[in-house]
């Protein structure tokens, strides 16, 4: 259900209220393929939740390889995250969110844990700046589940 709306927000620009979106988005997907075309169907109410939209979006861009994650040490000297954005700028990706951690982390005092979260243009494109950044960088955990704790 949720990669249909994915598809229905990107393919077809449709907004939509989640507990009357199924027999529309099944619908518009069997339209839209036999047509060939991109059909618009309006969905009208004041009921729209921005929030639920904005994660199906996302997890949409997540399971397409264009939301990637990762946890980097990195030096926490002056230009140690100038340096980071740097590559990541370099590379052609777009931060979304970078979070660093520096009490849990059990190396070294001069290094700092960032959990990072970047858009990209395709899975390519991820894996392409996922290999810069570990010619880069000695420590780098890829698409890492966030509740864990790295301690490096």
């Amino acid at each position: 259900m949720e990669e249909s709306k994915n598809s229905c927000v990107k393919k077809v620009r449709n907004l939509w209220r989640a507990s009357n979106s199924r027999p529309l988005v099944y619908k518009t997907s069997a339209i839209t393929t036999e047509l060939q075309r991109h059909v618009c169907i309006p969905l009208c109410g004041g009921n729209i939740d921005p929030t639920v939209v904005g994660r199906c979006i996302e997890r949409g861009l997540a399971s397409d390889g264009r939301l990637v994650r990762f946890i980097i040490t990195i030096s926490d000297r002056p230009g140690g995250m100038a340096r980071l954005v740097g590559v990541l700028a370099s590379a052609g990706a777009n931060i979304k969110d970078i979070f660093h951690e520096r009490a849990w982390l059990r190396s070294s005092v001069f290094k700092v844990q960032c959990k990072v979260i970047v858009e990209v243009r395709d899975r390519e494109h991820g894996q392409m700046l996922r290999t810069l950044l570990e010619k880069t960088y000695d420590d780098v955990h890829w698409n890492t589940d966030h509740t864990s704790s790295y301690t490096g």
